[in-house]
């Protein structure tokens, strides 16, 4: 159909409790090795800041919005982390890019330990915030980790385009994650950043090439200069075939009609 990749929320806490199975499972073993055997990559949400599942630690607006996840009922963050490290076990040479740094912001060691020993797997800088500030807290040895793994670090912002919350504008939502990471990345003074627009004392400021690596290169050598050309009948096909399955929700049914829609014309 034209696919380049693919993104997958299981890892996700509440999409991890309604998937109900590990992210390892043998069930989905077929699928890791075809994007292995293929060179497909996928991103993977992988859990969420590890206070989440501290009632003394996660953050009022993330309660806010009940991701709290420490009440017995969801996968823990280090079940979480075991059932990625499981998939690796079984597909090496998966290429697999971890969202949000695959939260390991609070913890050098293993990020470098699991870096050394899965040479596919790559991290994306998409903010949670709070990775700004655990890169900040250990400044010198977090860029010394960027300038070592500069082949396999992505820039990721999270943006999308829906779900903005009405009070904000785009800039607002959106705009201050990017340059969130551009300007931990790339300046040298402290800034403020974040929503709280807290300090940040010790920004990398990496050096032109290392950042053409982390903007850029490393991503067209994972999924290629241009976009694989669609094959509109086909989509349209499977489109069709999934709505008739049934079993989908309201925002799920509009897209799929949408699409159909599209690529009928």
């Amino acid at each position: 159909m034209g696919c380049d990749g693919f993104k997958l929320f299981e890892g996700k806490p509440e999409y991890r409790k309604e998937f109900d199975r590990p992210l390892c499972d043998a069930s989905l073993d077929p699928f890791y090795a075809f994007c292995e055997e293929k060179g497909l990559p996928i991103v993977m949400h992988f859990g969420d800041p590890r206070e989440f599942w501290d009632i003394n630690r996660v953050p009022k607006w993330a309660l806010e919005r009940d991701w709290f996840w420490g009440n017995g009922e969801y996968t823990h963050f280090d079940d979480l982390q075991k059932e990625v490290e499981g998939i690796l076990e079984k597909f090496p040479k998966l290429k697999l890019i971890l969202a949000h740094f695959f939260f390991v912001s609070d913890d050098l060691e293993y990020a470098h330990n699991f870096m050394q020993k899965w040479e596919n797997v790559c991290f994306d800088l998409t903010p949670g915030t709070e990775m700004f500030f655990n890169f900040d807290a250990k400044s010198e040895e977090w860029r010394a980790f960027f300038l070592q793994y500069a082949d396999r670090i992505l820039f990721g912002s999270d943006i999308y385009n829906y779900h903005r919350e009405p009070e904000h504008t785009v800039e607002e939502q959106y705009g201050s994650a990017v340059n969130l990471v551009r300007s931990f990345l790339e300046r040298k003074e402290p800034f403020l950043g974040g929503w709280m627009q807290e300090l940040i004392s010790h920004p990398f400021a990496l050096p032109d090439e290392i950042l053409d690596k982390i903007y850029h290169d490393n991503f067209v050598r994972m999924f290629g200069a241009q976009p694989r050309p669609l094959d509109g009948d086909r989509i349209a096909y499977e489109a069709k075939k999934r709505l008739a399955v049934g079993d989908v929700d309201e925002i799920a049914e509009a897209n799929l009609q949408q699409i159909i829609a599209h690529f009928s014309k």
